[in-house]
């Protein structure tokens, strides 16, 4: 089994962010000489302006001291401000190193980032306190476009009329409607993954990322735009490439002063044509579900309308101003689900899938689960979804080992803010940076026992079994949040779209491990790629690989339910 020693838990980093920085300005530079990119200059201006950057975090890092132990910070000139960038290149040890200091005792303490202090909160209770406390006292969306720059990314796409009725329609329509949508998502990821991985005679080594971006992509797709746009090569493209680019751009854009923000999110963001090379597609696709609505009427439209996103969006813009209602503003809704779903899930499906090959001791039981488990509930249903506890599980157990973010619930005290829980007590200024440690509290040999540094898959279904009421043991689930489970956050605020993020997992892993055998490359003797850490996010390798094989017992089992035989041989 994975296991990391205690004394360094976060594994090193091979790629930091100020090697992807100096690998994009290489990359620019190119360009610009080639005359493919303006972009350099730009990036080149800043580079001379670091200094007066420097000097400019100095003053507002004195400025906004605030009474709590500081971790991190290294001795002589500057100490401070090379600490912030110690956190961007490895934020992980450095958060684990103020944990293993102060959780104990339920002590907040601060971290210098490049552009902020950080207060990171060590007590569950008041974890649990600012993930549900009203957000004119502590804000979410504050911080979120601080940190995230959301409403300048959003005005820059969506226009002057920013409205986010979009993250509703996941809350309204898609996961009520999860039972309804799981057979077309089950069908295409099934198709995809066919499609995708190519395997000769005996083992195949194949570049995992690739295939997974796909499969997801691919999948989430069906439900959002259907057939045949789902297997658009350009849209899938488009959207994978345009989450890539926005996540770059939000990371470079908070490193810069606030004086180069809007100019370096107009280079960056506005000035590519992936939206508009999107909405050349989706365009179309909008009026003429429009004319679909206006040709049946309300009552058949009601009573006939495609079960997708195109639909429920269109449904959705019609009870706003008029703005909201043009194809393109449409077409953005759909680019922005896709950046939501996308990312997240793949990169949550190369965890998993590197989790599995590197204790592959899990692989039969997990099969003989999912046999079972379909036989008894009569295939692929959501209730034989649900009852896979083991399965749930690993997934569990995969996010609280690797979850996407390592630091969640970030928020701005909007006024002075004493907590009214915790071991001790905490009183923080008007305007502070807080968030909870997620990767740490993971960690926890307090919260999850001594052998806390150890991936176990089965876990979470061990500690199911001795539960007998089913609420309780609910709260175990992959997709259920807690103070203490922190992977999709927690509170008002925890992602919308993990029901529908942990039900596609879960069909895709379903057909991966009843068809495919799979393990890590010989070479890697039995460990999975190191994890890699971008300020307060952890990303799986994307250059590594895993080795597939057919299973024999595939023939049997592909008909077995009638479900696996649709399209696919």
């Amino acid at each position: 089994m994975d296991q990391l020693p205690a004394a360094s838990i976060a594994p090193d980093v091979h790629q930091g962010y100020a090697n992807h920085l100096a690998s994009l300005i290489y990359t620019q530079t190119v360009e610009l000489i080639e005359g493919k990119s303006t972009n350099a200059a730009l990036i080149y201006l800043m580079i001379l302006l670091i200094p007066l950057y420097g000097a400019y975090g100095v003053y507002q890092y004195r400025k906004s001291y605030i009474d709590l132990p500081y971790v991190g910070i290294l001795p002589g000139p500057f100490g401070s401000w090379r600490a912030g960038y110690r956190y961007l290149q490895n934020s992980a040890d450095v958060v684990w190193e103020g944990y293993q200091k102060y959780a104990a005792q339920g002590k907040a303490f601060v971290i210098s980032t490049p552009k902020r202090w950080i207060v990171f909160i060590t007590d569950p209770d008041q974890i649990a306190e600012i993930a549900m406390v009203a957000d004119n006292k502590i804000g979410f969306y504050e911080a979120l476009n601080e940190k995230n720059h959301h409403d300048s990314v959003a005005e820059r796409t969506l226009g002057d009329y920013i409205n986010t009725y979009h993250v509703d329609v996941i809350k309204s329509q898609l996961t009520p409607r999860m039972a309804s949508i799981l057979p077309e998502i089950r069908q295409e990821g099934n198709v995809a993954w066919k499609d995708t991985l190519k395997l000769g005679p005996g083992w195949t080594n194949v570049e995992i990322w690739k295939v997974v971006t796909q499969v997801v992509s691919r999948s989430a797709n069906r439900c959002f735009v259907g057939l045949p746009l789902c297997r658009n090569q350009e849209l899938l493209d488009i959207f994978r490439d345009y989450a890539i680019r926005t996540n770059e751009v939000v990371y470079m854009v908070d490193l810069a002063p606030k004086v180069f923000q809007p100019l370096l999110e107009w280079v960056l963001l506005k000035r590519h044509r992936l939206p508009q090379r999107a909405q050349k597609i989706l365009n179309p696709v909008f009026e003429e579900r429009k004319r679909m609505r206006e040709r049946l009427g309300p009552e058949r439209w009601e009573a006939e309308k495609p079960n997708d996103a195109i639909t429920w969006i269109i449904d959705a813009a019609l009870k706003k101003d008029k703005h909201q209602q043009t194809n393109e503003q449409m077409s953005w809704r759909l680019i922005w689900l896709n950046f939501a779903a996308i990312h997240t899930t793949s990169m949550s499906t190369l965890h998993i899938l590197y989790d599995i090959a590197a204790n592959p001791e899990y692989m039969e039981p997990l099969r003989e689960e999912i046999i079972s488990t379909m036989d008894k509930y009569g295939g692929y249903t959501k209730e034989a979804l649900t009852n896979m506890v083991k399965l749930d599980s690993c997934l569990r157990e995969s996010q609280r080992w690797n979850s996407v973010v390592s630091i969640v619930i970030s928020k701005i005290t909007m006024c002075d803010y004493t907590f009214k829980t915790g071991k001790i007590p905490l009183r923080l200024p008007k305007g502070t940076f807080l968030t909870a440690p997620a990767t740490a509290t993971h960690w926890s040999e307090e919260i999850y026992g001594a052998d806390a540094h150890i991936w176990k898959g089965f876990r979470f279904s061990d500690m199911r079994e001795k539960i007998t009421n089913p609420e309780e043991s609910s709260k175990l689930q992959a997709a259920a949040t807690s103070k203490e489970y922190l992977a999709f956050s927690h509170g008002k605020h925890a992602c919308t779209g993990r029901f529908f993020a942990i039900y596609q997992l879960k069909m895709l892993l379903i057909y991966c491990l009843l068809r495919f055998d799979m393990r890590l490359p010989l070479d890697r003797n039995g460990k999975r790629p190191d994890n890699r850490y971008i300020l307060g996010r952890r990303s799986a390798d994307t250059s590594g690989s895993l080795e597939f094989r057919e299973r024999k017992e595939w023939n049997e089992l592909k008909t077995r339910w009638g479900e696996f035989d649709e399209e696919e041989d």
